[in-house]
């Protein structure tokens, strides 16, 4: 191929009224051989441009290099295929031709488009797209490539910036189609559960404790787990920020949402519960099952907050009727002392971040009103049981 010198054997390459060929059509080049002949070969057009650029001879220019200055609204049609068109003036608008006229003229029809100076606005014709979108805006110092979608009914656009200017920072991205965050695979519960490389939207299997999340990027990414099995989030001041600073037990089909501040660490921002309940203190209240009660013990509940609770209470629920309580009532346990004999009556309730505690008098449960007349009475610490309540 170097020993020839390309030219064109008919005037098609120069004909405004003639097609430009794709760049995987074939032309024919003819030159002198080196022996006093002239042979000729097929060059495809990106070979023969190459070799006409490695050489002194310009026969004829190259049309998809064609470049031209606008300063009116301009109008292209399928002839502005591989064209280049900055705009000189501010506020002008360019309306691509129509997609499937591109398509049929050439399967791969681009246009080029520069702002020198202010902004241009690229509108479609018909009903074809831009991205999505009726129209874009290409700011100044932008160049933006135009390229026929997979369908061939909109537009594709390369948008970079130019002549030094920094790449675009609108003020606000408006979404005017629907946004799609992906759907990843299934995640098992775990410790630290791990991240898919891919979506925003997850399902978590399993009933393990999660007490972290690995690290998802950038930070302010938002993800969204449902819970398919009934799990625990563990609060941490840290690593997974919770409302209230208190774990939360996830039934199955709650969805909860994480916003990423970077290094495996987030914050909840919102939660749906399957149920329609509200996360509340008062909806989720740590309580214990009926405790038996001896004068002068100790006991000990896990309430599983992570955090100390704002309010907790002791109740002295009736398990063999006396006095006219009946079966089942309850009432508030409160402490009461005795200083002429050292014996204290009543329950002492106390809460710390990890455990309820119920301190109950050595000489028993309780002093107070008979239910049947108003009389007052000890209670026989046999007869009831120990039922406490936390809140945060």
């Amino acid at each position: 191929m170097a020993d020839y010198t390309p030219f064109p054997l008919s005037p098609w390459y120069e004909r405004p009224d003639v097609r430009v060929p794709s760049r995987d059509h074939k032309v024919m080049a003819a030159g002198p051989n080196g022996s006093g002949g002239v042979s000729s070969e097929m060059f495809s057009v990106d070979q023969m441009l190459a070799q006409i650029n490695a050489t002194d001879v310009k026969p004829f220019a190259d049309p998809r290099a064609a470049r031209s200055s606008k300063s009116i609204d301009y109008t292209a049609t399928v002839d502005d295929n591989r064209k280049s068109i900055s705009f000189t003036a501010s506020g002008k608008t360019l309306t691509l031709p129509r997609a499937a006229f591109a398509a049929a003229a050439s399967d791969a029809f681009e246009l080029t488009v520069s702002a020198e100076v202010g902004s241009v606005t690229v509108s479609r014709s018909g009903t074809d797209t831009i991205l999505g979108a009726t129209s874009i805006v290409i700011n100044q110092g932008e160049t933006a490539t135009f390229f026929l979608d997979s369908s061939g009914n909109g537009w594709r656009a390369a948008i970079s910036p130019t002549y030094g200017v920094v790449a675009r920072t609108d003020a606000a991205n408006v979404f005017t189609q629907r946004q799609h965050l992906a759907k990843g695979t299934t995640i098992a519960s775990a410790p630290v559960i791990a991240m898919p490389a891919n979506g925003n939207f997850f399902d978590v299997s399993g009933t393990a404790v999660v007490a972290g999340i690995s690290t998802v990027t950038p930070a302010g990414t938002r993800i969204q787990l449902r819970a398919t099995g009934a799990f625990t989030l563990q609060h941490n001041a840290a690593s997974l920020i919770l409302p209230r600073s208190a774990n939360i037990v996830l039934a199955v089909g709650d969805i909860v949402e994480l916003v990423s501040l970077g290094s495996a660490n987030y914050v909840l921002s919102s939660i749906s519960k399957a149920d329609g309940t509200a996360l509340t203190g008062a909806s989720q209240p740590f309580e214990s099952a009926l405790q038996t009660l001896t004068n002068g013990s100790l006991l000990t509940m896990a309430h599983g907050f992570g955090s100390k609770p704002r309010r907790y209470d002791g109740y002295l629920v009736c398990v063999t009727d006396e006095y006219g309580f009946g079966i089942g009532r309850e009432i508030l346990a409160v402490p009461w002392g005795s200083s002429g004999n050292q014996s204290g009556y009543g329950v002492l309730v106390s809460a710390d971040a990890t455990n309820v505690y119920a301190r109950v008098g050595n000489g028993g449960i309780a002093v107070t009103l008979r239910w049947s007349d108003g009389v007052w009475q000890q209670l026989t610490t046999a007869n009831w049981k120990l039922l406490v309540r936390a809140y945060l």
